[in-house]
């Protein structure tokens, strides 16, 4: 825990006044004047007295939390008081990885020696990323408001921020356009019988929902099959960037962009009962088999939650060549850069992702 005494503006103009009460009692010797300075440094003095290491008994606690880059949310946080003095009047909130939104910090009025109270407050997660820690900041000016306490407490408990999730409806309908045919179409494959209903999901295909049972329901709801092997899709995150004369700005824009394209799409393939394999291109390759089956979804986000770019080396040429094998395949650019060599290798039955920079 961390602790930071200041004045606050009353505060200053009390020191102001005090330091020319003393200045006239040392030029004139009035006892006048040295008992005006007193009176006006005893409150300064009683209030730093208070608040110093009054309170390093405070804790937080709180649970563990998966949330999305961008995404508002309430956190429940629990400040117990272990000190010996009661707490009074304090703004509390949030910094670092999730951060409390500008002018939203939570009021604690009393939290009493040997007590908790449980916080519901307003955050955000600021970017991506996976913190072990979470850091809160606590401000109090009481009793007098001449110091201010702000304390820094941190809480043993991870964070896990993934990328945004994008929409994804414009690039489909340009991958159903180029190939002639719905993405979707393999799903209804011979061989299927009905398994169950479920409710329709984000991301779900519309083609599978069952007229007659979401009239009844009146809820849309899709149909389960089971009894054909699910089509394979192939998804390659590129994360190789090459020296290029964008600004850094829009290098990380376009690099965010990559991450949250492979999150949206994996989670869309998975939605519409695709086997996925999630194949990262970086420093040699990082396969993610199976998703959803062998390899949890939770393993690929977190995974994505802290990439970061890196140096450009030419693919491997078993990569390469596979892309031509049976099967969908999304190569999903986040450097973003793909040599023209290794685009034409690619073939023409390969969706190449990427966004155009600005």
């Amino acid at each position: 825990m961390q602790t930071k005494l200041e004045l606050t503006a009353s505060g200053r103009v009390l020191v102001l006044l005090a330091s020319l009460a003393l200045g006239a009692a040392w030029t004139t010797g009035g006892e006048a004047a040295r008992l005006g300075a007193c009176i006006l440094v005893a409150p300064l003095l009683a209030d730093w007295a208070c608040k110093a290491k009054r309170f390093d008994g405070l804790t937080v606690a709180l649970a563990r939390r998966r949330t999305r880059a961008g995404a508002p949310f309430l956190e429940r946080v629990t400040v117990r008081n272990h000190s010996r003095h009661d707490l009074w009047h304090a703004t509390f909130g949030e910094l670092g990885l999730i951060a409390s939104s500008r002018g939203q910090y939570a009021l604690l009025e009393h939290v009493g020696r040997g007590t908790a109270v449980e916080v519901e407050m307003p955050v955000r997660a600021r970017g991506r990323g996976v913190a072990a820690q979470r850091t809160f900041s606590l401000l109090t000016q009481h009793p007098l408001g001449l110091v201010s306490l702000s304390v820094q407490l941190v809480a043993e408990a991870m964070v896990v921020s993934e990328p945004a999730r994008i929409d994804l409806a414009p690039r489909l309908r340009q991958r159903r356009s180029d190939d002639g045919r719905n993405e979707n179409a393999a799903l209804g494959s011979e061989g299927e019988s009905f398994y169950a209903l479920r409710e329709l999901r984000d991301g779900d295909d519309w083609s599978r929902v069952h007229a007659l049972r979401s009239a009844a329901l009146g809820t849309p709801v899709r149909v389960l099959r089971r009894g054909a092997a699910q089509p394979r899709v192939r998804v390659v995150l590129d994360l190789r960037s090459a020296p290029t004369r964008l600004r850094r700005r829009n290098l990380a824009r376009l690099f965010e962009w990559g991450l949250s394209a492979t999150a949206s799409l994996v989670e869309h393939l998975l939605s519409n009962d695709r086997r996925v394999d999630v194949e990262v291109l970086g420093d040699g390759v990082r396969l993610f088999a199976d998703l959803g089956q062998h390899t949890p979804l939770p393993n690929l986000l977190e995974f994505l939650a802290q990439a970061q770019p890196r140096p450009w080396q030419a693919a491997p040429a078993e990569l390469l060549g596979a892309a031509r094998a049976e099967g969908e395949l999304f190569w999903v650019l986040a450097g973003p850069f793909l040599a023209s060599g290794e685009r034409e290798q690619l073939g023409p039955r390969a969706a190449v992702w990427e966004q155009a920079a600005t």
